[in-house]
């Protein structure tokens, strides 16, 4: 009974192993990943060992002299000064840093017991500036179509774009329809003799444009429960979970030093005008910029309610009278 109850604390003493790592970073960044762990009972530390991919780069052994050794990996530049048995950190990220990392961590005889935690990281590089946001028109009645185009200066990866109206999610079925294009980012504005007439009172305003034709045919009525793109349209997918198939081994890319791929971000929306749609006679578009957990920038159009202008009664009788 007694040699159970020893083989069962054995199994156990080592507890609770986590790795603590950010899910992207930006090029440059220094980035610490942790690896925390609880040992139990009469058990000691063995090893800690970190590994990108296949390919260990650093390793800690408490027993040892010197406790820490590394490996010469691409891309990962360790700062042994600042690196322990519960963290390291990797100086200047390049593109080669991004790869799925493992912390494995050991316990010293008799059990010698293992654990290994992973998580993937990106390297992106992010916008050089904000989102911009233009309409075909400063005004708009109930009843209109409106149309109005999102665009995220180059990134890589390149940004996800998403709508409010009011700050609220977009009602209705809305026609979303979105592009990446290679940087640096192709300018879709017509010339300047196309553009619709300003209103009176917008002579500044610069969301005057009508980039439709670039991109192809944009369907005008919006049909109930249909999304309609067009052909040459991306739709950007949900984020997805790398820990399913990236926690294979067989599935860690080889580290390269790739020169830059940024590409920008276009977004198109169109929707029905309803009267809800205006708050005390305007309406509020954002847009919302993200890449990865890194980078959240927005821009905001507020365009204004058309209303039937209503001749005056007094200037009637005036002009009567004369």
């Amino acid at each position: 009974m007694g040699k159970l109850r020893s083989l069962t604390d054995n199994t156990i003493a080592l507890k609770d192993v986590q790795l603590i790592a950010p899910s992207a970073v930006r090029l440059g960044d220094t980035v610490l990943l942790g690896c925390k762990w609880t040992l139990e009972g009469n058990e000691t530390l063995y090893s800690v060992k970190w590994y990108r991919g296949r390919q260990e780069f650093f390793s800690y052994l408490p027993k040892e002299y010197p406790f820490t050794r590394i490996f010469a990996q691409p891309g990962i530049d360790v700062d042994v000064s600042r690196s322990t048995s519960q963290q390291v950190v990797l100086r200047d990220a390049t593109r080669a840093l991004a790869g799925r990392y493992r912390c494995e961590v050991s316990a010293d005889a008799p059990s010698f017991h293992t654990q290994v935690r992973s998580a993937f990281i990106h390297v992106v590089e992010l916008p050089p500036e904000k989102p911009s946001i233009k309409a075909e028109k400063g005004w708009y009645a109930s009843g209109d179509s409106l149309r109005a185009q999102c665009t995220s200066p180059p990134a890589d990866p390149p940004a996800n774009l998403t709508w409010l109206l009011n700050g609220r999610d977009i009602q209705g079925k809305p026609i979303i329809q979105q592009r990446i294009l290679p940087s640096p980012a192709i300018s879709i504005d017509l010339p300047h003799s196309s553009r619709s007439t300003t209103a009176p009172g917008d002579e500044n305003s610069i969301i005057i444009f009508s980039p439709w034709k670039a991109f192809g045919p944009f369907v005008d009525s919006v049909q109930d429960g249909e999304i309609l793109p067009s052909q040459d349209s991306v739709m950007f997918p949900s984020p997805r979970n790398h820990v399913g198939a990236l926690e294979e081994e067989a599935t860690d890319p080889i580290p390269t030093i790739q020169s830059s791929k940024k590409v920008a971000s276009i977004s198109q929306l169109s929707f029905m005008v309803r009267p809800d749609s205006f708050e005390r006679g305007q309406l509020r578009l954002t847009c919302i910029s993200t890449v990865h957990s890194v980078y959240n920038e927005q821009a905001e159009l507020v365009i204004n309610e058309e209303r039937p202008q209503i001749a005056s009664v007094l200037g009637t009788r005036d002009h009567s009278s004369g």
